[in-house]
């Protein structure tokens, strides 16, 4: 039987990417102000995500990384070809890291014939990136359409291509139908009864969803929700097996909201600033900083097991 209990002791969790950018940093005062990328506050992560969109200028950390064309910015029309994917890469990925062939988004409201165009582009530079992906590196397609037999059928077509890496592309603004998004989740991943391959999850990051990723035994998925959560006040302290708590720095005065240990609570308060404030986007980037610490505490807390490839 494919789907197996939670209570099964054997089954491993999602890898979580952080997503970083280049303009996702923090200043730090002394003798003089030093821009210091984001990721150097952030405990316990080694595995990261950033679009091509975003690379360019920015400090890239250490450890596995996944890198994407940031289909998202360019959904009205394709930005970049296989081979120009392959030379952004070259500049940013070493061995082992995760490349994205060059995909174009289907969105709710496209008709049958615009998200036929749409796949249609994606399948043929999928085609022509897995020639040219360099053998040390990972490559991965993402999957999309508006029913899951679109989903399940470019699948295939990405499989017989070769690809062993597969993306599950254009849910992040789906999320809130989660009958739908686990629907394509499910199917996916019957799939790998045929043939194994490797699951990543675009962009979905909330904690109710890691039960679900680790119930069908998804490899990965990455998500920027706890970040940009910062920059509306809300500010997120782990609890007890795993679980988290919201507070919003509008409502709530610092001292009723808990302290933090965290690198980047620890940085802001030894230059005299507080992420349980609002005030600045100084505030709000170590706040941002905060709350994935505190994701990835409460992601330790419930003893997570890392993915890893095949």
């Amino acid at each position: 039987m494919f789907l197996r209990k939670l209570t099964d002791g054997n089954l491993k969790t999602a890898q979580f990417y952080s997503v970083i950018g280049n303009r996702d940093h923090l200043k730090i005062k002394g003798t003089t102000v030093i821009k210091e990328p984001i990721w150097k506050f952030i405990e316990g992560q080694d595995h990261w995500l950033t679009s091509l969109v975003y690379a360019k200028g920015a400090a890239l950390p250490l450890g596995k990384k996944f890198l994407d064309c940031g289909a998202w910015s360019y959904k009205d029309k394709p930005k970049w070809t296989p081979m120009e994917c392959v030379e952004l890469y070259n500049q940013y990925a070493n061995a082992g890291d995760i490349v994205t062939a060059p995909d174009h988004m289907v969105l709710r409201g496209h008709n049958e014939e615009e998200e036929k165009r749409r796949i249609d582009i994606s399948l043929r530079n999928a085609k022509e990136f897995i020639n040219l992906c360099p053998e040390n590196l990972f490559s991965i397609a993402a999957t999309h359409g508006n029913s899951i037999n679109k989903r399940i059928e470019m699948t295939y077509k990405l499989l017989e291509l070769g690809y062993r890496h597969i993306a599950i592309g254009g849910v992040a603004g789906r999320a809130g139908n989660r009958k739908f998004v686990t629907h394509i989740i499910e199917e996916t991943c019957k799939l790998r009864d045929q043939q194994p391959f490797y699951i990543h999850v675009l962009g979905i990051s909330a904690m109710s969803w890691v039960p679900v990723y680790q119930e069908y035994s998804i490899d990965s998925y990455d998500g920027s929700a706890m970040f940009y959560a910062a920059f509306t006040g809300a500010t997120y302290y782990s609890l007890e097996e795993g679980l988290i708590k919201k507070y919003s720095v509008k409502k709530f005065s610092k001292d009723q909201i808990p302290e933090c240990d965290c690198p980047a609570c620890e940085a802001m308060m030894a230059q005299g600033d507080d992420t349980r404030t609002m005030g600045s986007n100084e505030r709000n980037m170590g706040r941002a900083a905060h709350n994935i610490n505190t994701y990835l505490r409460a992601l330790s807390e419930r003893k997570l097991k890392r993915g890893g490839h095949i």
